[in-house]
């Protein structure tokens, strides 16, 4: 008899571990003796039993799958899972807690971001995200971060029944006023520089959601416990305040990992040991870290700032806590300002919208940041209620022309030219003997302007020419050697350093000298004497892609060119020496016609700048007077900003 009855005790504890083992599901599900259900072919989770979902194969969202139970337990091994709503799930047990079938394994690709610009109207120097982007930004636009959701009433976390309603929900961005302009300085006048100016007296933006059909909340409780979500976060309502005249007052919400846990449960989640110690009269006593506190449904409680929220029990044999973990608690109060965690965001407005008494059908936000702020390059904002997106200025066009006008040295200076892959250097010397600033190094080494000649007794050698080609670019050529025996002359081309050697000149004739693919150069010059005349341009000209560099002796002056709706001006500098103090000036410009205002590079600094309404942008020595230097933009300067979910990362240049 003895014998039988051990034979029969090991003949169930071997049913009992492989009950055990049928039980035990891949990554992140814990133990659990609940029988696995028959194999059931469904469509829909409607189709399966209470405890079971419809699963389906991987990537496949629907079609035919079979009802798999849903798990009573899951660990916090983070091993993510997309699931087929487009939402990362901490493991594949957690999706099947969810009922969610499964998209791939890994995270969700849900980074992305939209460029505010518009054809024909893109993001210029003062103006505003309205200017660039007027309308609604919608689905279209962010496909992810306002894609159509769904709140689904009313509900009980431990199995939605067939029939519950699911309402859609979509969403819309607006950028109504006149901020978030592309500017250059502050309004202190310090610290210039490129900004994108969020103004403290203009509302940012306008968020709304919308009901495809209202939402009924009698007294609040069909809110209760409702999933909702929105700028793809997941919330559940915990709170929901009506007024005695039936009108909607208040909405919280929590976020965060809403999951079962079973008593005396061991979890790990984001560096916090968790269990539930104890489940008691619809009540669950939850220790964190070893910090313990009684939570009642619908209640958050800190954890040393660790939020815990308690939102459904089971107090029968099975004793679970279904839990929202290190997330946040949103209070949405109409006409008033968004609470975080018991803090007001300041500069937010909730407005609910309800079609008729007893019916939500909207929800609009709002913000209007409290003091002007500005984002200087690759910096971003990032929206102060949800956190889910973020604008970032990732800086403006550096495609430049950049003219550098600088004193090398008490008695010389150089202004050079700098565009794509070409450069030119224009020397300056000071002239004892005519007390004048001249073009060149010195005197035996002067720089001539197309229609220019010089007698030089020294001889000719070392002489310059600013000579022009056809398609427009400048070139500085140097007589390098003259060889008047053979009348053979040797002219290097300063710009590019190649030299044209032996090249056959008639004294006292104008000779047509054609150097290589520069073109033809006309001299008239012999040992002492060179007179240079002009072949495709005359006058002391450097031009650019919508821009004119002229200059002599004594003035710099720049001119915008095809600046559109921009606006074009010209930028005039004086060159002088100063006796006193013994050295070159470059005076400070003035803009022709109209004016423009001067700040300090930082505070206490000796540069100050300036920008066109074009773009242009000036950085003046205003202490020493030893240096200009002017940044035009080949077109239009343009900002980069963009509109994009808080996980975005800009791709690098």
């Amino acid at each position: 008899m003895k014998r039988k009855l051990c034979y029969g005790l090991f003949l169930i504890m071997l049913l009992f571990v492989a009950s055990c083992n049928n039980n035990k599901d891949t990554a992140g599900e814990a133990f659990s003796i609940a029988a696995a259900p028959e194999a059931r072919k469904c469509t829909s989770n409607d189709q399966c039993k209470l405890g079971t979902f419809c699963e389906f194969p991987p990537g496949l969202c629907g079609g035919k799958g079979e009802c798999v139970r849903v798990p009573i337990e899951c660990s916090g091994e983070e091993e993510p899972v997309c699931g087929c709503d487009k939402y990362t799930y901490l493991n594949d047990c957690y999706r099947k807690m969810q009922k969610m079938p499964k998209l791939f394994d890994g995270s969700c690709q849900t980074s992305e971001s939209l460029k505010l610009e518009k054809p024909q109207n893109k993001y210029n120097l003062f103006d505003t995200l309205k200017d660039v982007w007027p309308e609604q930004i919608t689905k279209n636009e962010l496909a992810v971060l306002l894609a159509d959701e769904h709140i689904v009433l009313p509900v009980s976390p431990t199995d939605i029944s067939p029939g519950i309603p699911k309402v859609a929900i979509t969403q819309s961005l607006l950028f109504p006023q006149t901020t978030g302009m592309f500017t250059f300085e502050q309004d202190d006048g310090e610290n210039t520089g490129f900004y994108l100016n969020l103004d403290g007296d203009y509302k940012l933006y306008n968020y709304s959601f919308s009901f495809a059909t209202p939402v009924d909340y009698k007294d609040g409780t069909p809110l209760l416990g409702a999933p909702l979500a929105f700028q793809h976060t997941k919330f559940i309502i915990t709170g929901a305040y009506v007024t005695p005249a039936q009108n909607l007052d208040s909405v919280t919400l929590v976020d965060g990992l809403d999951i079962w846990l079973s008593q005396m449960q061991d979890f790990t989640y984001q560096g916090h040991d968790i269990m539930v110690a104890s489940v008691a009269n619809g009540q669950c006593a939850v220790n964190v870290d070893g910090n313990l506190q009684w939570i009642t449904n619908y209640e958050t409680r800190d954890f040393n700032g660790y939020l815990v929220t308690l939102l459904d029990v089971e107090d029968g044999k099975q004793k679970r806590c279904y839990l929202a973990l290190g997330g946040r608690e949103i209070r949405l109060r109409n006409n008033q300002e968004v609470e975080i965690n018991q803090y007001e965001v300041d500069g937010s407005l909730v407005t609910f919208s309800m079609l008729q008494t007893g019916r939500w059908s909207k929800l609009f936000l709002t913000y209007e940041p409290q003091d002007d702020i500005y984002l200087p390059t690759g910096s971003s904002f990032v929206d102060p209620i949800f956190g889910a997106w973020k604008l970032v200025y990732q800086g403006h066009n550096e495609n430049d022309q950049i003219i550098e006008f600088s004193r090398e040295t008490a008695n010389r200076a150089l202004l050079s030219f700098k565009d794509t892959g070409h450069s030119v250097e224009i020397p300056y010397f000071y002239d004892l003997q005519s007390n004048s600033v001249k073009l060149g190094r010195d005197n035996d080494e002067q720089l001539l302007l197309p229609g220019e000649c010089l007698s030089q007794g020294t001889g000719i050698e070392g002489t310059m020419m600013l000579y022009t080609i056809e398609q427009g670019e400048s070139h500085v050529l140097e007589i390098s050697d003259i060889d008047t025996a053979n009348n053979l002359v040797d002219i290097t081309d300063l710009t590019y350093g190649v030299t044209y050697e032996d090249k056959s000149f008639v004294p006292g004739q104008i000779t047509t000298i054609v150097l290589g693919s520069l073109g033809p150069l006309k001299l008239l010059l012999n040992s002492t004497y060179l007179s240079f005349y002009p072949t495709y341009g005359s006058g002391p000209i450097i031009s650019g892609e919508s821009m004119w560099l002229q200059f002599n002796d004594t003035v710099l002056r720049f001119d915008e060119l095809n600046a559109s709706e921009a606006g074009e001006s010209s930028i005039v500098a004086g060159l002088s020496y100063d006796l006193a103090d013994s050295k070159i000036i470059i005076e400070q410009p003035a803009l022709v016609p109209g004016s423009f205002a001067w700040y300090e590079s930082y505070e206490d600094s000796d540069t100050v700048e300036a920008v066109t309404k074009k773009g242009t942008h000036l950085v003046y020595d205003l202490e020493e007077q030893g240096s200009l230097v002017v940044n035009h933009a080949h077109d239009e300067i343009t900002a980069e900003v963009y509109l994009a979910s808080i996980d975005w990362t800009p791709s690098l240049p």
